[in-house]
């Protein structure tokens, strides 16, 4: 399930009450502000009246009223957190002319729920209750899937695939920051490279300067990841050095490296486009969201 992308925001202030909390939010539904939370009646479901029973103990009812005190102070924060980003998006994605029909968003929400039934078993009725359970009723569902499709609608626009660049690494790692200690790393990496060059087989050489069981049974492979995580001097050979090609050792955050480019972005066609596309998504999520905050100020306001 999609959960990364409605990250919370900023932490209520103590002093507010819960009362200042509700008139605010009153306010800002009658001022229009949340007018873009209308979803199809199918995903609506009636609250309680404030006489209405909810339960029975001994014979005597609890009101729906004496509940919704404990339902704000229990669910209250997560709730509004949810809907403070629903609306972000939306008026975002409204901005830039991009929209998602709801009949798309539906498609979404019965793959979801038919992916529980598949992995728990039972009927479709007894995911949807399960999650349910879990606090994902069709509403919130609802909303997420809905944001989600307009997030990656919207960063869609912003993936850049030659940007990146997938690769595999061979790391010398010198054992402290003495000066003698790092020139024997550097030492050491150049002659792995030279190595390389020479036709050593990848993971012999890897072999022969780490000992990590996890690194060799990866064979040191890092997957795509962006230029701009890499030193200057190694972006640039990222950009001559051609698929199967070896960079030069280079001093990086980590160690000593040697980057083997298995493929660049730009190249990139079918599933591994696909693959370079999600992981892009994975990151550009929260950091969307996090940037509408940045910029909207918004503050959730629920104690």
């Amino acid at each position: 399930m999609y959960m990364s992308s409605m990250s919370s925001f900023s932490r209520p202030k103590p002093h507010r009450t819960l009362k200042q909390c509700c008139l605010l939010l009153c306010l800002l539904f009658t001022q229009g502000a949340f007018g873009q939370l209308e979803m199809p009646s199918k995903y609506k479901t009636a609250p309680p009246k404030a006489g209405d029973a909810v339960a029975k103990v001994g014979g005597k009812a609890i009101l729906g009223g004496e509940v919704e005190p404990y339902l704000w102070e229990w669910l209250g924060k997560a709730a509004t957190d949810d809907i403070i980003s629903y609306v972000l998006v939306l008026q975002d994605a409204g901005k830039r002319g991009v929209v998602v029909a709801d009949s798309e968003v539906d498609k979404e929400v019965d793959a979801e729920i038919d992916s529980v039934r598949a992995s728990r078993g039972g009927s479709t009725e007894q995911a949807a209750e399960f999650l349910k359970q879990q606090g994902f009723t069709r509403s919130r569902l609802f909303m997420r899937l809905k944001a989600k499709l307009l997030m990656d609608r919207v960063l869609e626009g912003e993936f850049h695939p030659e940007t990146y660049v997938k690769v595999a690494t061979i790391l010398v790692k010198a054992p402290s920051a003495d000066a003698s200690k790092v020139a024997e790393a550097i030492a050491k990496a150049q002659d792995a490279y030279k190595q390389l060059q020479t036709g050593q087989p990848w993971d012999n050489v890897l072999a022969s300067v780490t000992t990590d069981k996890n690194v060799l049974k990866t064979h040191g492979i890092l997957g795509w990841r962006e230029l701009s995580a890499f030193p200057d001097s190694v972006q640039r050979e990222f950009s001559t050095v051609k698929d199967g090609g070896y960079t030069h050792a280079a001093q990086t955050k980590n160690g000593i490296q040697i980057f083997r480019v298995d493929a660049h972005g730009g190249d990139a066609k079918g599933k591994e486009l696909e693959a370079l596309k999600a992981l892009y998504m994975e990151s550009a999520r929260p950091a969307y969201i996090a940037r509408l905050k940045s910029q909207s100020g918004v503050e959730n306001l629920v104690k």
